[in-house]
């Protein structure tokens, strides 16, 4: 659960708790009636980057962004982290405290808690017990500097343990462009996937969406997966039997995500019912800023963002045209807002419209199904144990900004670092062209085949095929907009790969059809379904 109250820091409640002992935290549910309550506290290679690897993965390069990103110096940035930590988890607290249920913003229903120590109203694995000794001693908080990913400063945090117990270790994220940040949809959805998925992810363990709070920034503090990176462990070196076992693991977490329907695209949000029980709901993509000055007015007048929002969710839900035709429509205004005399990205927003059009008559959107997919689904992302020199294990998936309903055929992008060839030097998760290609080594092959059969036919269709790969590009386009001179460069680069290939492959193929038919007294009109 979550709250967006200003000023105030919200402890997730399904999976916090603290040990009755001081200072050490034990991952066990709340139990009882305060546990539909989360505690309100007063604001008082490849070495992975958003790694939550049990070790620091310190890495020069993060001095350089704190630099880019104008970023709190580590050294003054590490005392802010412990004055968090003392914050969040104080030795004792034996005064009534009022908390408020984690609700929707308009919601101002408190509930009340009483506590003699700081655990009392914790479930423990065993009958709950008061601290035997009272104690204002601070707890020694170990903070460890960590290299953070592209848009996530990552710090690692240890709790010492007591009596012999393993220290508790956190990691705290806070957003390197905290104007474009969300962290309350991070936290939905992770508390949504390990509600719908059995795929590990870290658990929420606390969080602000203000920068009212000694770290001066919105954060998230999750549990801390087990293991390292799978960036790290490529780097050391994988034997043939574990790149075979991670690719049938990498298969099922895919397969998993694929079980998650929705009825539209969208992003996942949390939401309460009338019950205050919290649910999760699927909302548009965002077009505005979060941080957008007419956006945060309607964002405070809910029932008209809602009525938007609904609007924007009817069209999506007619079928997938329908979606591409309104996400492109909904940035071509957006544009017209900020500048009337634009020309070049109108026009550009009309021709994407025109391939997502193409493409449906080609029956790439054939099914009109929407399930979730994690769209950066890299190495960097994947935590794993090396249980023995034959065997692998994923311990966790990291960095669910990225997560999103969309249509099926984006979850079915190759996951090329598999079995990538040495001689495609690219980065597989900015191009995949060549996934597909003969390989000649036979370790290569036999990955590549496993994975594919772990997959099946289903995804195989929609995996390697051209009109698929550049729909999955368009998709990207239709979520983010122009927003760069990058991504400006890859509009035109997808538009003009489509364009060849519907002269190469439909239009050439229709033509051939038509010479082979003529004379015949049965006019034919070609098959120009691309997945045939």
């Amino acid at each position: 659960m979550m709250s967006t109250n200003n000023g105030q820091t919200v402890l997730e409640n399904s999976h916090i708790s603290i040990q009755n002992d001081i200072g050490n935290i034990v991952n066990s549910p709340l139990d009882g009636p305060e546990a539909s309550l989360d505690m309100t506290l007063e604001k008082k290679p490849k070495p992975s980057s958003a790694s939550s690897s049990s070790s620091s993965s310190f890495h020069p390069a993060s001095v350089t962004s704190t630099i880019a990103h104008q970023q709190t110096p580590f050294a003054e940035f590490e005392i802010q982290v412990r004055q968090l930590c003392h914050s969040l988890w104080p030795p004792t607290v034996k005064e009534h405290r009022t908390e408020r249920l984690l609700d929707t913003p308009n919601s101002r229903l408190l509930g009340r808690l009483r506590t003699k120590t700081f655990v009392r109203f914790l479930r423990q694995t065993s009958p709950p017990k008061e601290c035997d000794i009272e104690t204002s001693l601070p707890i020694n908080f170990i903070i460890e500097r960590m290299s953070g990913g592209t848009y996530n400063r990552i710090v690692g945090i240890s709790i010492p343990g007591s009596e012999g117990r393993d220290p508790t270790r956190l990691v705290l994220r806070t957003p390197r462009m905290a104007w474009n940040a969300r962290p309350d949809r991070e936290v939905a959805t992770l508390n949504y996937i390990r509600q719908h998925t059995i795929i590990p992810v870290p658990g929420i363990k606390a969080f602000d969406l203000t920068d009212e709070n000694p770290v001066k920034s919105p954060f998230v503090v999750q549990s801390r997966v087990p293991g390292i990176d799978l960036a790290t462990a490529i780097s050391n070196g994988l034997s043939h039997k574990q790149w075979c076992k991670l690719a049938i693991e990498v298969g099922r977490i895919i397969i998993e995500l694929q079980k998650v329907t929705s009825p539209t695209p969208g992003l996942v949000e949390a939401a309460t019912r009338e019950d205050r029980v919290q649910t999760f709901k699927t909302i548009p993509f965002d077009i505005k800023n979060p941080h957008d000055m007419e956006y945060q007015k309607r964002q405070a007048n809910s029932s008209t963002l809602e009525d938007e929002n609904a609007e924007v969710l009817h069209w999506y839900e007619e079928d997938t045209l329908n979606f591409f035709a309104t996400q492109f429509g909904r940035w071509k205004a957006e544009e017209l807002r900020r500048d009337p005399t634009t020309i070049l990205w109108r026009d550009q927003m009309q021709r994407l419209t025109d391939v997502a059009s193409a493409m449906n008559r080609l029956g790439i959107f054939r099914g009109n199904e929407n399930c979730l997919a994690h769209l950066d689904l890299a190495p960097r992302n994947i935590m794993v144990e090396l249980e023995t020199d034959e065997s692998i294990r994923i311990t966790g998936i990291l960095d669910w900004d990225s997560a999103v309903f969309a249509p099926k055929f984006v979850s079915c992008r190759p996951p090329w670092w598999l079995w990538q060839d040495e001689k495609y030097p690219v980065d597989p998760m900015l191009d995949d062209t060549n996934a597909d290609d003969e390989l000649d080594d036979p370790e290569l092959l036999e990955i590549k085949n496993l994975f594919e059969d772990t997959m099946g036919d289903s995804w195989y269709r929609c995996a390697y095929r051209t009109p698929f790969r550049l729909a999955r590009r368009l998709f990207n386009i239709a979520i983010h907009g122009n927003n760069s001179n990058e991504m400006f460069s890859e509009i035109d680069d997808v538009l003009a790969e489509w364009a060849a290939y519907y002269k190469s492959e439909v239009e050439d193929y229709v033509s051939e059809d038509e010479n082979e038919t003529a004379g015949s007294s049965a006019v034919g009109t070609g098959n120009t379904d691309a997945e045939n």
